[in-house]
């Protein structure tokens, strides 16, 4: 199944150590995988939320939760999702893929808050080269 290819890639899959996913876990990403086919996002997260806490910047969950956040046209938290799946996963393409294309979709139906974003993004004091302040949102 794709979470499982996902969680517990074949050897060298991910340019970086990632962590191989406990059975409950797999069927979680499975279940909100699942719920998500049958379009029942609520149910999706509950799965999603359901995962081990030392899995959740996992990037397996990471993408999971920016579909999830796709599904919902929900740009501006899966703008967020996509950040950290670069903070956790930078050579990764689909961190980069979801960021733009999130992007794309908040400037085009989020950009009123956007303040409230450079906001939060201060407030939490990101730092390192996938965690600082995004271009866009830098006045």
């Amino acid at each position: 199944m794709l979470s499982q290819q996902l969680a517990n890639p074949p050897h060298n899959r991910f340019p970086i150590g990632v962590q191989v996913f406990e059975p409950a876990d797999i069927h979680r990403l499975n279940a909100a995988l699942g719920w998500l086919g049958l379009d029942s996002p609520d149910d999706a997260r509950l799965e999603l939320d359901g995962i081990a806490a030392n899995q959740q910047s996992h990037p397996a969950v990471l993408e999971a939760r920016w579909l999830l956040c796709a599904r919902e046209k929900n740009w501006c938290e899966a703008l967020v999702v996509a950040r950290r799946e670069l903070a956790e996963a930078p050579k990764l393409a689909s961190g980069w893929l979801h960021q733009a294309y999130a992007l794309e979709l908040f400037n085009k139906n989020c950009s009123h808050l956007q303040g409230a974003l450079v906001g939060f993004w201060h407030a939490n004091e990101f730092t390192g080269s996938a965690g600082t302040n995004p271009g866009f949102l830098r006045q």
